[in-house]
């Protein structure tokens, strides 16, 4: 994520066409991320756990509709902060059910 708040802040840009295109806004009517999936492959309290684990879809509609636009990087941001919650929660789900299992033996 921080690269991508970088780049949409123009961090020293020097020609005119890289200036005009890091400030182009867009109007985007849908993205719609659907059947993304997540390999886990971690280890806790001594067992190893891997495993795929599907993500939620994403349905976004009208971005930058507003009138201003949005820029490439805020688009990019509103796609990615959801998958990257979603799989923080997924994997962390996988490690406590195993943590579970492993405390019951």
């Amino acid at each position: 994520m921080q690269n991508i708040k970088s780049y949409d802040s123009g961090s020293k840009i020097t020609s005119e066409k890289q200036k005009s295109s890091s400030s182009r806004k867009f109007l985007v009517k849908r993205v719609i991320v659907a059947g993304t999936q997540l390999n886990v492959a971690a280890s806790a309290l001594g067992q190893s756990v891997s495993q795929t684990l599907p993500l939620g879809d994403i349905h976004l509609e009208n971005l930058g509709s507003d009138g201003s636009g949005i820029s490439a990087a805020d688009i990019s941001q509103q796609i990615l902060l959801p998958l990257i919650n979603d799989a923080i929660k997924q994997g962390i789900n996988i490690l406590a059910k195993q943590g579970i299992k492993q405390l019951e033996q």
